[in-house]
């Protein structure tokens, strides 16, 4: 079984295969998943990914697919959904998918009678900070409303200690799960930086000018940072999971964009410069010192 160091990487991993699913991008899925598998051969979701990318770029018949069906199959997966959540609130009619960090079902509120994505997060290597910096960046981003380059969110909780998220569909029932990086400071609670963008097909920042919004009372106002950077013709997507700080004392923030510049600051978000301009498209941020 890998280590929790080696998990949380392969937990990355599997997430930076998801963003090149959405993205269509199969040889990047391929590889990243093929990465995982080095580590763990056995991970079921990396396999998925791999069929999935061989699938795609080769026009193979998936493994283990066949003309015929059997029932046995999916009476196992429907066996295995839960039928409800926060004591049957949520009422579960589907599963939209997995990543490397949470399960996310189809679910129907029977208090506000909708539907919505009911996020679980898997709380295997899940510490109580980190417990914490889920709860601080979920309030921040309800307590932004409904402004339309955050993704809103309708409940947070915990089920059978496992954290929640509860948010909206988009168009034909899937989960938004583009969503803006945002990130919590790890020792004072009410401050937190957030990217936002904007356009509903093609992500980018605002006007072409690449701000980080500071917040230092728990989301109730905001200022935008820019020094240091680009401000001008700077299309650029920031992945949802692509910021990130350290633990340094004024602590670091980073985030990274799909073009591949890694842009940090080392004053807490005040001022920024350019770490690494010409990486692979980041999909995931992390940050440590060393």
């Amino acid at each position: 079984m890998p280590s929790e160091r080696v998990q949380r990487r392969i937990d990355r991993l599997l997430d930076q295969a998801e963003e090149a699913v959405d993205a269509l991008d199969w040889e990047r899925v391929r590889e990243v998943a093929s990465a995982v598998l080095v580590v763990d051969p056995e991970n079921e979701d990396a396999t998925s990914f791999v069929q999935m990318a061989d699938y795609s770029l080769g026009g193979s018949q998936l493994p283990g697919s066949s003309t015929e069906t059997t029932d046995a199959p999916v009476e196992a997966s429907v066996s295995d959904q839960p039928s409800s959540f926060a004591n049957g609130r949520y009422e579960v009619t589907g599963f939209l998918g997995e990543g490397g960090k949470k399960k996310v079902y189809l679910v129907h509120d029977k208090t506000l009678d909708r539907d919505v994505a009911f996020g679980l997060i898997k709380a295997e290597g899940l510490d109580e900070a980190s417990r914490q910096r889920i709860t601080r960046e979920a309030q921040a981003m309800a307590r932004l409303g409904d402004n339309p380059n955050i993704m809103p969110i309708f409940d947070l909780g915990e089920e059978n200690g496992q954290p929640f998220m509860v948010g909206p569909l988009m168009g034909g029932g899937l989960s938004e799960t583009f969503g803006s990086p945002i990130a919590g400071h790890p020792r004072k609670s009410g401050t937190i930086w957030v990217t936002p963008s904007q356009g509903p097909d093609f992500k980018a920042p605002a006007d072409g000018a690449l701000k980080v919004f500071k917040g230092e009372d728990a989301g109730d106002s905001w200022r935008a940072v820019t020094t240091g950077l680009p401000q001008e013709k700077a299309y650029l997507t920031p992945m949802r999971e692509a910021m990130a700080v350290d633990d340094a004392d004024p602590i670091g923030v980073y985030v990274g964009v799909k073009t591949g510049t890694l842009f940090g600051s080392s004053d807490e978000g005040e001022i920024w410069q350019t770490i690494a301009p010409t990486l692979p498209p980041i999909l995931s941020v992390e940050a440590a010192i060393i």
